[in-house]
């Protein structure tokens, strides 16, 4: 198994009220004209908790191509389902000299 440590944030000083839920995943990126393949995801309902939020992802060590890219991605969605707070660049992992641990810092939507 190769596992990810992933710690995602936001800037804004705001506590989320209950029933927020973190979304983290991890995914093969390799093909820019297909949609990319997910391979771990991990949702968490917040339930108030204040960031920073620590998530591990694992694949199977046979599941990496070290011909292909990967990368983490973040968002946080409120109770309804809207969109709060999501990943606006890129974070690498696993293959091409990238780590396997991940620092996101999450941008509001508005």
């Amino acid at each position: 198994m190769r596992t990810v440590d992933v710690t995602a944030s936001y800037r804004e000083r705001i506590m989320l009220t209950p029933g927020h839920k973190l979304t983290v995943t991890l995914a093969d990126v390799s093909l820019a004209d297909a949609p990319a393949r997910e391979l771990d995801r991990e949702d968490i309902m917040l339930d108030g908790r204040a960031p920073p939020y620590q998530v591990q992802l694992k694949v199977p060590a046979s599941q990496i191509d070290q011909r292909h890219e990967y990368a983490v991605r973040a968002e946080i969605r409120d109770p309804a389902g809207n969109l709060r707070f999501t990943t606006d660049t890129r974070h690498s992992v696993l293959t091409r000299g990238a780590p396997d641990s991940a620092n996101i810092m999450m941008v509001g939507v508005r």
